[in-house]
């Protein structure tokens, strides 16, 4: 799945997130739990993500097919 701007895409494994960068100068592995962490508004239907990296902080913005993706993978964590 990929970032409303398409500057980032994620891949979701069974307990983490693969972030990488369309320009491949940041990529990282999430835990699930850091995930739930990172995003500052739960409720809204468009999802906001925000890291601190150790290059800066990167915020990435999921439209809503991608944010629905989010919730069902972390919806078994919360069960």
């Amino acid at each position: 799945m990929r970032t409303a701007d398409r500057k980032c895409r994620a891949q979701l494994m069974s307990d983490r997130a693969f972030l990488i960068q369309r320009d491949l100068m940041r990529a990282f592995v999430v835990p699930r739990e850091a995930i739930t962490v990172a995003v500052t508004k739960p409720e809204a239907k468009a999802w906001t993500i925000a890291f601190r990296h150790p290059l800066g902080r990167l915020r990435y913005r999921f439209d809503r097919k991608s944010t629905e993706k989010w919730k069902a993978w972390l919806a078994p964590a919360a069960s």
